[in-house]
């Protein structure tokens, strides 16, 4: 991000289904705040969903995508999050939201992919660090941990200009 400085950082307590639902309010506020509508033209926000196999990164993603239907995000109504580990590739809200797994992936699988032609205002991408090409894609990642059965903490480290707007957003 900045040679100069310290990446920016944000950190919260998902202590509960509700805290992360609370959590998501805000990062959807955020998310809108530093995305353009799809018709004023705009690049694909990248958000790296980093954690351990359960740490909540398709609990997180759950509770995101009705918070951005609130913020007026495009829906048919119909917008029940799946993990993407089998699929590898969700839209959502029309396509406004890409959710992405890329466990399962290599680099060489990558030219087989949408990924990277997305025309969605956000992706929300996990475990980027699979595939090089996307994690030098991310404006932020988003690292989920696992502090008990019911607690989770998230820490995002903006990795980009728009990813420091992203977190300012975020505290603000």
């Amino acid at each position: 991000m900045n040679p100069a400085g310290p990446a920016p950082v944000c950190e919260a307590s998902l202590a509960s289904l509700v805290a992360t639902g609370r959590f998501a309010d805000r990062l959807a506020a955020a998310i809108d705040a530093v995305t353009a509508p799809p018709s004023v033209g705009h690049d694909t926000l990248w958000i790296g969903l980093v954690g351990e196999v359960g740490a909540g990164k398709t609990t997180l993603t759950a509770r995101l995508v009705p918070a951005l239907c609130k913020l007026g995000w495009p829906s048919d109504g119909a917008e029940e999050v799946a993990s993407p580990t089998y699929a590898i590739e969700h839209y959502y809200l029309r396509g406004a939201l890409l959710h992405a797994d890329l466990y399962r992936l290599s680099d060489a699988r990558l030219p087989q992919l949408s990924l990277l032609d997305t025309a969605a205002r956000a992706a929300l991408v996990e475990w980027p660090e699979r595939i090089g090409a996307v994690a030098e894609l991310l404006d932020v990642e988003l690292h989920l941990e696992v502090v008990s059965k019911q607690r989770r903490k998230v820490r995002v480290v903006g990795k980009t200009p728009r990813g420091a707007d992203l977190i300012r957003a975020l505290a603000g």
